[in-house]
């Protein structure tokens, strides 16, 4: 196939490898796994190699990443082997890391170990967290909210909302009674091809169907949009920053409280980057005239 960019042509020979479902697919992909091993399993330092690999992995030293405070908690994402995933804990602002609790542990979700946590983000005062878990390694995220308190996952799951393509994003409103969030095609939206591709926004009221959440912003963005999510709690507001694939070019959208919005920048502007400051004010790092970038 073959896609045009600013007028150039670029050709991707090996865009028909996506479609891991196509039978011509599966079976290069064996293919290409059984001459692999053959060269593999002729290396002369392989039994060492696996050996030293299983006894690493083993290893029953935690290591703690994306630790986020919110309310009166922090939570971190524990990776502790032997367990194939890390799962996600809490534990309370200025405690020890003996008081951590688990919250979610995907292996318990799923014994194979192929089900993983792919982000998660704490509502504003901690009592809930969304949490992005996806199977098999697709990285199509669906999300699901965990009660802090009870550690249960609540009725509430909203699917679609992380993808390999372009990730995915939520932001909780102030008072955590919902939340925005990022949204690919359900079956039958778009093509088949098309299904990982055109995100878009949505509001999820918690306790609600999802399947009555409320569009807001996206049927206007291109195929590849990558969306990021950022709301400002004082305000209400809710930055929606659109990246046009992984070009550079970025356009940026501005709703508040009451519902309305407006665009602030188009991909042409040049607007690297906004975010919120005090005094409901924004910070905007432009590349217009700036290579470096210049704050206004």
């Amino acid at each position: 196939m073959t896609d045009v960019y600013h007028g150039v042509s670029v050709a991707d020979p090996y865009r028909w490898l996506e479609a891991d479902d196509d039978p011509a697919v599966k079976q290069w992909s064996d293919t290409e796994n059984t001459y692999t091993r053959g060269v593999l399993d002729r290396l002369r330092d392989l039994p060492a190699i696996r050996a030293r690999t299983v006894e690493v992995y083993k290893v029953e030293s935690p290591s703690y990443r994306d630790v986020k405070r919110a309310g009166s908690a922090w939570f971190i994402e524990v990776a502790a082997p032997p367990k194939q995933q890390p799962y996600l804990g809490v534990m309370p602002a200025g405690g020890k890391l003996s008081e951590l609790r688990v919250l979610l542990d995907p292996n318990q979700l799923d014994v194979s170990g192929r089900t993983a946590i792919d982000w998660y983000v704490p509502s504003p005062d901690g009592k809930r967290v969304a949490v992005s878990i996806s199977k098999h390694g697709t990285e199509s995220g669906d999300v699901g909210v965990v009660d802090v308190e009870s550690g249960k996952l609540l009725p509430d799951n909203v699917e679609r909302v992380n993808g390999g393509t372009a990730g995915g994003d939520v932001a909780w409103l102030a008072d955590g009674s919902g939340f925005f969030y990022t949204r690919y095609p359900r079956k039958g939206e778009r093509a088949a091809e098309d299904e990982d591709f055109y995100q878009q926004v949505y509001f999820h009221a918690l306790g609600s169907d999802a399947a009555s959440d409320r569009y807001e912003l996206g049927k206007e963005l291109p195929r590849i949009a990558e969306v990021q999510l950022e709301l400002d709690p004082a305000s209400g507001r809710l930055l929606v920053s659109v990246q046009n694939g992984d070009g550079g070019e970025v356009a940026h959208y501005l709703r508040d409280k009451s519902g309305s919005w407006r665009q602030l920048a188009a991909f042409a502007d040049q607007i690297a980057q906004v975010t919120f400051a005090p005094h409901d004010r924004l910070l905007v790092v432009s590349r217009r005239g700036a290579p470096r970038g210049k704050l206004w």
